[in-house]
């Protein structure tokens, strides 16, 4: 195999660390730059023109399904590194989910705590139209109903004997290569 193929320890490039012209540091994991999902991309180009330097021209480091700060403007040096990014964008509270029992921030050692790399879901109703309307039927049970389906909204009355099936479209985004 390869160099990077055995255990290494320390040695094997862990991150992939971006430095933009403010200085400013991030970094990804290896594995995300160059494994199955890895199309993260140097861009100088947005809309059919040069980036603008507003929004990190002339050269950006763009990961998509990464948070923000992961997407570093100015980009000016790459490089890979047995561990994370230095500095507040990457190792500091920022960017760290902590358990609720953490009373008191000084009492964590947050190079410990695993910095947040990948977006949660977004998603977002374009369109929705009703498909059908019915009437519930009774059910002589002393168990409640069941609760309606996702697509069945409540309409109707106030005695609730109406169902209304709305057909829903729209857009969904997840992080980190997710569908």
């Amino acid at each position: 195999g390869g160099g990077n193929d055995r255990d290494d320890g320390d040695r094997l490039p862990r991150h992939v660390v971006v430095t933009g012209m403010d200085e400013m540091r991030s970094s990804i994991p290896f594995r995300s730059a160059v494994g199955a999902y890895g199309d993260v991309m140097l861009a100088t180009e947005m809309n059919g023109g040069p980036i603008p330097p507003d929004h990190g021209g002339p050269l950006r480091f763009v990961v998509p399904g990464a948070v923000g700060v992961r997407n570093v403007k100015w980009a000016e040096k790459l490089s890979i590194s047995p561990t994370e990014a230095t500095g507040p964008w990457q190792r500091g509270i920022n960017y760290k989910i902590l358990s609720p029992a953490v009373r008191d921030v000084s009492t964590v050692d947050l190079d410990t705590v695993p910095s947040v790399q990948e977006t949660g879901i977004y998603s977002g109703i374009t369109s929705a139209r009703t498909v059908r309307r019915r009437r519930r039927r009774s059910r002589p049970s002393a168990n409640p109903s069941p609760p309606p389906s996702p697509l069945e909204e409540e309409g109707g009355d106030d005695d609730g004997d109406e169902a209304v099936v709305v057909e829903a479209s729209g857009w969904a985004y997840a992080g980190g290569g997710g569908n």
